[in-house]
């Protein structure tokens, strides 16, 4: 049950969310205080009473959540945009805080395996044959490891194979690899011709970064700034389209080294990710602990004395991305992105933010297991390749709808239902069916009020967001 929310800003202004019509109005303190019976004002006790008889202020508001069937999932199937594969679970670093490694409890032994290429052609086949011959849209193959380029012969083949499976539709292929750049410079010239979109990882300067070392338990870093120097400088504009990072925060580093690193030196705005608490091993608890850090709104502003940084970082921040999840689907802006859905009765809600089966992406493992993402575990498991494409689209649905049936219960109260932002399998397995699942990101009313606190406090200050959101709509 969502209630109408009263909030108040750091500016002391006060506004009113309808949950329903996604609006937010700014209102009267007295308005506030007649809401909560403690208004002696009768213009606003009835001004009051008359917003809440033509529903605008709602004691309660039911949440209705769809489940999803076997057709849905073929659909999602044929409309994929991506698909990933595991080209190879060995690696030429071990990084201290892989997952992979020795802080983490992964049951299935690695550094051993490389992917089946009959069996990825296999799901590749699939994927593609039930593309429509004029589909013009871009189809991303990308290549996930351990280090996808310790396999790059499976690579080649994939994309030869791809072409000729493309080579009477109008499909436009695109290719990605995820890279920590040890052999990025033996594999250049490869990877330009085909125009390969590349995401990096590097933690900042050689301090920083000391955490990603060699099986020798030397420091990566300079050979890999030596490859990146060689492609920046002898190919310029495929550094600058095809190339971006992404940053691991932990304890050697921060928000401000991070930034200060990649873009003084290469003009990159980088991703920034925490590192991951789930699946612990027994006896490292404590380490990781030490480790980790979260990524912190307030981490962005000790950018502020570098004004070309800090402009563009705010855009990255946690606190912006808030903000533009809010102006995008709790307000009447999501409507304006997405015009059809004013002449639906009802929006179509599924509990948790858990992507649909093979909605956005396939991801194929070395061991031929086939996932909704490489973000999540084995368990998770969709189907399988065996020389044949595995794939019981009535027990994913199934399952699906028993595990959004046990959630539905949190969901409908929480408050947040619009812009979770939480992956159902990062709180329960796929094959779970107990009805104790709890999730710990539940947004009660006091919570998401605190969040409008924080949200419209940003935007009085900031009205540069509001413009920045408003003149970038989104698409669903």
């Amino acid at each position: 049950m969502i209630e109408s929310t009263f909030f108040k800003t750091d500016n002391d202004n006060y506004y009113l969310y309808d949950d329903e019509s996604r609006l937010v109005l700014y209102i009267h303190p007295e308005l506030a205080k007649a809401e909560q019976g403690k208004s002696e004002d009768k213009y606003y006790i009835r001004k009051h009473d008359y917003l809440k008889s033509k529903g605008l202020i709602k004691s309660h508001q039911n949440i209705h959540f769809s489940t999803i069937n076997s057709n849905l999932i073929k659909d999602s199937i044929s409309q994929t945009k991506q698909i990933v594969f595991e080209v190879t679970d060995k690696c030429n670093l071990k990084c201290i805080y892989c997952i992979y490694g020795d802080l983490y409890d992964i049951p299935t032994a690695r550094n051993i395996h490389e992917i089946n290429f009959k069996d990825a052609s296999a799901l590749l086949k699939f994927i593609i044959n039930q593309k429509a011959d004029d589909d013009d849209s871009e189809f991303f193959i990308s290549f996930f490891g351990g280090e996808p380029l310790m396999n790059i012969k499976f690579i080649k083949k994939i994309i030869s194979l791809a072409r000729r499976l493309c080579g009477h539709k109008k499909l436009k292929l695109k290719f990605s690899m995820t890279t920590n750049s040890v052999l990025l410079l033996k594999h250049a010239n490869f990877l330009i011709n085909n125009d390969f979109k590349l995401l990096i990882s590097l933690d900042g300067n050689k301090e920083n970064d000391s955490y990603r070392i060699s099986k020798n338990n030397n420091c990566s870093f300079d050979l890999v700034i030596r490859n990146l120097d060689y492609i920046k400088d002898r190919f310029p504009l495929f550094f600058e389209n095809n190339i971006s990072f992404n940053a691991v925060l932990h304890d050697k580093n921060s928000i401000k080294d991070i930034y200060e690193f990649i873009y003084k030196k290469y003009r990159k705005i980088p991703r920034i990710a925490e590192l991951s608490l789930d699946n612990t091993r027994k006896g490292k608890e404590e380490k990781l602990r030490k480790m980790h850090k979260y990524i912190n709104a307030k981490d962005y502003d000790s950018l502020k004395m570098n004004k070309d940084i800090y402009n563009l970082s705010q855009y990255e921040s946690p606190r912006y991305h808030n903000i533009m999840n809010f102006l995008n689907y709790n307000s009447v802006n999501y409507y304006i992105s997405n015009i059809n859905l004013i002449i639906q009765d009802r929006d179509i809600y599924f509990p948790t933010d858990t992507c649909l089966p093979f909605s956005r992406k396939i991801f194929m493992t070395v061991q031929g297991k086939i996932m909704p993402c490489e973000k999540i575990t084995t368990d998770n498991l969709l189907g399988t390749v065996n020389n044949n494409v595995l794939i019981d689209t009535d027990f994913i649905a199934s399952q699906y709808n028993i595990l959004y049936e046990i959630m539905s219960k949190q969901c409908s109260n929480c408050y947040s239902y619009r812009i979770c932002g939480k992956c159902l399998f990062k709180i329960t397995k796929f094959s779970n069916t107990k009805k104790n699942i709890s999730c710990d990101s539940f947004c009660s009313k006091e919570i998401f009020s605190s969040k409008l606190n924080k949200i419209f406090s940003t935007l009085e200050s900031n009205r540069k967001y509001l413009f920045q959101i408003a003149e970038t709509p989104i698409l669903i």
